[in-house]
């Protein structure tokens, strides 16, 4: 009897453990890809500057910036 409990918990714990996430039936509805929606135009005084503003430019700014880029006007942005 003890020699059958070794290979039965063996095999219990083997198939116990084959456990596969499937992205859909965890997420229902949600995509992996969700595309870019390219019709509109895109201006830097509207959507890329208050990007900036809103995460970048306390550290990009000023005479000593972070990493050495300045990102405080077009000029610059461009550039990089």
């Amino acid at each position: 009897m003890k020699k059958l409990i070794f290979p039965l918990a063996f095999v219990a714990l083997l198939l116990g453990s084959c456990y596969y996430d499937n992205y859909d039936e965890l997420y229902p509805g949600a995509s992996l890809f969700t595309p870019c929606d390219t019709s509109g135009t895109i201006s830097y005084s509207q959507q890329i500057r208050n990007t900036l503003d809103n995460y970048c430019i306390s550290c990009h700014s000023g005479s000593n910036p972070s990493g050495g880029v300045n990102l405080t006007d077009y000029a610059t942005v461009n550039s990089y």
